[in-house]
């Protein structure tokens, strides 16, 4: 399913279009004479003169409704419609909301340009969002089938190589440097080494989770979505923030249980508290900076986010060992 917008999905055919001056048997008949040929949708959209919607009528109210009453005194003013700019995401969670199975199609002057039936766009959508799992995960192309012919799995071998070889680089060379740097730290006190993977861990998850946050509001491209984007900002920092002082204690305090070192304790209970707010900013700004140079933020936040903030992890944890130890 390559297209991802709503106007892809919007049909000018199988249903009714009426004005409002017209009287429920009018409406009646001239539903009879359409759905004979061809299959019509149950509901006859009601515009005005100038073809704006105004309203909709499903067919089991207009059998019931006396045959002399305007289809503008009849109808639901409510009836819900949709943007024709609008993402496809919110067209699905209007339709789930207001349990139908099609809805109007508008233009920004509110005049009706078709309709969209809601199965067709909930197939876009699971579609898109398997897309976004894929690209999460450093994946360039979803396969949609398994094929083990040789072109096959050498494509499939090049989707997942470009940001896999960027974290391999960076491990090897920046995340290497650090170690080799602080090699007379970790030799000293060899007791730090037992808790890098867990502080990388740690904020590994925090900034992953983060950054496939703000990839999904990115993706939606609704309105005022800058600021949005800064409220969850501030949001998850005063979470990762207590988040990193509850984690940090039961760190440290672990610790002391191996250790009975409370200079080593101190420094990984700060270093948890700074590497959750580190974590935070960089699964924020990945995404962000991306989309804003018009690179697709899903298929490189994780590998970018999963580097840096380990990268930063570590330079954060040995700083402190530096000075406090």
């Amino acid at each position: 399913m390559p297209h991802s917008r709503l106007e892809t999905f919007v049909t000018k055919k199988g249903f009714i279009l009426l004005n409002g001056g017209i009287t429920v048997k009018e409406a009646l008949a001239h539903w009879k004479k359409v759905a004979k040929p061809t299959p019509v949708s149950h509901v006859v959209y009601v515009v005005d003169d100038s073809n704006r919607l105004v309203g909709a009528v499903e067919l089991k109210d207009l059998l019931l409704d006396e045959p002399d009453k305007k289809l503008s005194s009849v109808m639901r003013a409510d009836f819900p419609s949709i943007r024709l700019k609008a993402p496809i995401s919110q067209a699905v969670s209007l339709a789930v909301e207001k349990e139908i199975t099609e809805m109007a199609v508008v233009d920004d002057n509110g005049e009706l340009v078709g309709m969209v039936f809601t199965d067709r766009l909930l197939d876009a959508l699971n579609w898109m969002n398997t897309q976004n799992v894929y690209r999460l995960a450093g994946i360039l192309r979803a396969r949609e089938k398994v094929d083990l012919r040789l072109p096959s799995l050498v494509r499939g071998m090049y989707d997942r190589m470009v940001w896999l070889l960027f974290s391999v680089i960076v491990g090897v060379f920046v995340a290497g440097g650090i170690l080799k740097h602080f090699e007379t730290a970790i030799i000293t006190v060899p007791a730090v080494t037992f808790f890098i993977p867990v502080l990388m861990g740690f904020g590994g998850n925090i900034g992953t989770q983060t950054s496939t946050v703000f990839v999904r509001m990115l993706s939606n491209k609704e309105a005022g979505v800058g600021r949005r984007l800064l409220k969850l900002l501030t949001a998850d920092l005063i979470t990762g923030g207590l988040l990193g002082i509850v984690l940090g204690l039961v760190t440290a305090v672990s610790s002391l249980l191996f250790f009975t070192d409370f200079r080593l304790a101190l420094v990984l209970f700060i270093s948890m508290m700074m590497i959750s707010v580190v974590a935070i900013l960089v699964g924020f700004m990945i995404p962000y900076l991306s989309h804003k140079k018009g690179w697709d933020p899903a298929i490189v936040s994780a590998p970018v986010v999963t580097s840096i903030k380990d990268v930063l992890a570590l330079l954060i944890y040995f700083l402190f060992i530096r000075l406090l130890l």
